[in-house]
């Protein structure tokens, strides 16, 4: 599947036609970063719970690490999901 457009609908006076560029990441150069994707999900969520939900912004739920690439980590927590960007 490739992305040819996006058209962001925020509510009221918040629509925006974006570019795959706008929302896609950058994966060039980041070879070994999703080679060792798995490993550092793993080594995050073996850390306690208070650590975990720091990086969440949110210390009232168990979440967990479930995805990472150059921009950030990805968390959820029941169906609640949550982005940590790293830059």
């Amino acid at each position: 599947m490739e992305i040819t457009a996006v058209h962001f609908n925020g509510g009221f006076a918040r629509a925006a036609a974006l570019t795959p560029r706008d929302i896609l990441t950058d994966l060039a150069g980041a070879d070994s970063l999703l080679e060792a994707e798995t490993a550092l999900l793993d080594e995050v969520n073996a850390r306690d719970a208070a650590f975990v939900a720091r990086l969440a912004g949110s210390g009232t739920r168990r979440w967990r690490a479930v995805g990472l690439d150059p921009d950030g980590l990805d968390l959820t927590a029941g169906s609640r999901a949550k982005r940590n960007q790293l830059s």
